[in-house]
């Protein structure tokens, strides 16, 4: 009985091991095709004879593997095809091989979204992005920044690309993801001649970016002098503009104890300027300039004839609150010249000018302040008298 058993056992102990070696021999032979595949070339590998060739600037042989144009369209692990390679090497007799072979213009790589053309820009080469425009190479295509050509040209402060992608028409009104026109982006890098050639666009766009800023608030942001009288004088910027905080140009200047007086001048004489704009929180340049000590800003707006120096915020300040506020006996003089019987305005917590200098001990300008009140007081009664005659 026992040893009917055991054979039993031993048979089927050996059905057993077969089926489990039929099935590691069938793993096996799906892992080493998967690994075969794997490793195995790609179907349409890139040339690499010929991007030897243009590593070593082998013009002879380059031209040779470029003339049976088989796979000059190919690309690499990164997306770059010969065309990239040339063009990043700056091999100006290759790229214009390649460019008569008909090789593709647009291509835009794996690693940063790069056409030939952008990578041209990047590289500084001037030659060979004067081909490429030449042969058709789209202007308007971005990289993974969201950058295109004449953006990239502007920040490298390449005033002859931008002046080669002008005239093959590139799009001068194209905004990067941060808001940044051409023009804002040239404003940034202070290049007086890109800003000319933009400026002269017949079609060029008063943009504002993310943040509600044009052109005029950008060179004053900059204290660009130069940049903001080609701007001013263009005429196609508007100087009521508004940023998201409700500042127009005019408020920044006046905020700017430190930026130089032609910006105001100028600003000034611009005809159709509204002078008393307000802000989000109602305060208009005036006030800007008195809180911010800009004793220059406050002469030259007290001046204006449309200047209204009484006019409250949305606390109830007028600018000789603040110029109060801040113990500027000039400043304070100055308004006095237009305040007229406004003096005892009262803000949002019901007090004048004259009483916060005398909570603050400010003796000067109290004084000021008095003698200002008791002189309207006085013409007030020749008034009334005058009349009672």
């Amino acid at each position: 009985m026992y040893p009917v058993t055991i054979y039993r056992l031993v048979g089927i102990a050996f059905k057993w091991l077969f089926c489990i070696g039929i099935l590691l021999s069938q793993t096996f032979h799906y892992s080493q095709a998967a690994l075969e595949k794997m490793h195995a070339p790609p179907t349409s590998p890139p040339p690499q004879q010929l991007i030897l060739a243009i590593e070593s600037n082998d013009v002879q042989k380059a031209a040779a593997l470029i003339g049976d144009r088989q796979n000059i369209n190919d690309t690499d692990f990164f997306g770059y095809s010969p065309l990239h390679y040339a063009v990043k090497r700056g091999k100006v007799p290759i790229v214009s091989l390649l460019i008569k072979a008909k090789a593709l213009l647009n291509q835009v790589s794996i690693q940063h979204g790069n056409t030939p053309l952008l990578l041209a820009i990047e590289t500084g080469h001037k030659k060979i992005t004067s081909l490429l425009l030449t042969a058709g190479a789209d202007t308007t295509i971005k990289n993974h920044l969201g950058y295109n050509a004449l953006h990239l040209a502007i920040q490298h402060k390449r005033e002859d690309l931008v002046q080669l992608l002008l005239e093959a028409a590139a799009p001068y009104n194209s905004c990067t993801p941060e808001g940044y026109t051409p023009l804002l982006l040239a404003i940034q890098a202070g290049s007086i001649p890109m800003i000319q050639q933009l400026v002269k666009r017949n079609n060029i766009t008063d943009f504002q970016d993310k943040n509600g800023y044009n052109a005029l608030h950008w060179a004053i942001k900059k204290q660009a002098k130069a940049i903001f009288t080609i701007l001013v004088q263009s005429g196609k910027f508007n100087v009521q503009a508004v940023s998201q905080k409700g500042e127009t140009p005019l408020h920044l200047i006046a905020a700017n104890r430190n930026i130089h007086p032609s910006f105001l001048k100028q600003l000034l004489s611009v005809s159709v300027l509204q002078v008393n704009a307000t802000d989000a929180a109602g305060s208009t340049p005036l006030h800007y300039a008195a809180a911010a000590n800009h004793f220059k800003a406050v002469q030259g707006l007290v001046k204006h004839a449309n200047i209204q120096v009484n006019q409250q915020n949305h606390a109830g300040q007028t600018a000789l609150h603040y110029a109060v506020a801040n113990n500027h006996v000039a400043m304070v003089k100055q308004l006095l010249t237009r305040v007229g019987s406004a003096v005892s305005l009262a803000n949002k917590k019901g007090i004048t000018p004259i009483e916060w200098a005398m909570r603050h001990k400010y003796t000067k300008i109290y004084r000021l302040l008095l003698a200002h009140i008791s002189f309207i007081e006085s013409e007030e009664m020749v008034d009334t008298d005058s009349y009672a005659q």
